[in-house]
């Protein structure tokens, strides 16, 4: 059989769907075998699949094509995958000056295997890095305060601001 394959999609972003297009041609019928680089493989017999790529990277997508009478015919194409930036929010929080004030970042990225860092800024001077959501700073004055974290991903970083109202002991 003759045989094309195709990526519908110009950019794919890890966490997102491709979708591959096969063009065969053969008189005879057609069974369909798809690899999708990524350790992915299926025996669906279509056509056309879609298939969500969980990470970063380049993968060698194929798919075989094998006619009734044994005849069969392979075809590839490259899927490159970017990063997706981390999405993060930050909620207001109230304390007393002198005691812990706890922080908690609710963050998201769409590479299910990228470990997230976290950059905290307290509004005071004082900053900290973790490599968990929580965090937990004490004030020496009362006040308002603009608190920020950058969630990294390594590569791409999300945002947040939200402000802590520290009270008068």
């Amino acid at each position: 059989p003759a045989l094309e394959l195709a990526l519908v999609e110009e950019s794919v972003v890890e966490g997102g769907v491709a979708t591959l297009q096969a063009t065969a041609s053969d008189p005879l019928p057609l069974t369909w075998a798809w690899d999708f680089g990524d350790g992915t493989v299926d025996a669906v017999q279509s056509a056309q699949r879609q298939h969500r790529y969980v990470q970063d990277g380049s993968y060698v997508a194929r798919v075989t094509v094998t006619a009734l009478d044994g005849d069969s015919a392979q075809a590839e194409v490259l899927v490159t995958v970017s990063n997706g930036a981390p999405t993060v929010t930050l909620d207001a929080v109230q304390g007393r000056e002198g005691s812990p004030v706890a922080f908690v970042a609710r963050a998201a990225d769409p590479g299910a295997l990228d470990l997230l860092s976290y950059a905290w800024s307290f509004g005071d001077g004082q900053t900290a890095t973790t490599d968990i959501p929580t965090v937990t700073h004490t004030y020496g004055n009362d006040g308002a305060y603009d608190v920020s974290v950058s969630v990294s991903d390594g590569t791409l970083s999300g945002n947040a601001t939200a402000r802590a109202t520290v009270s008068n002991v």
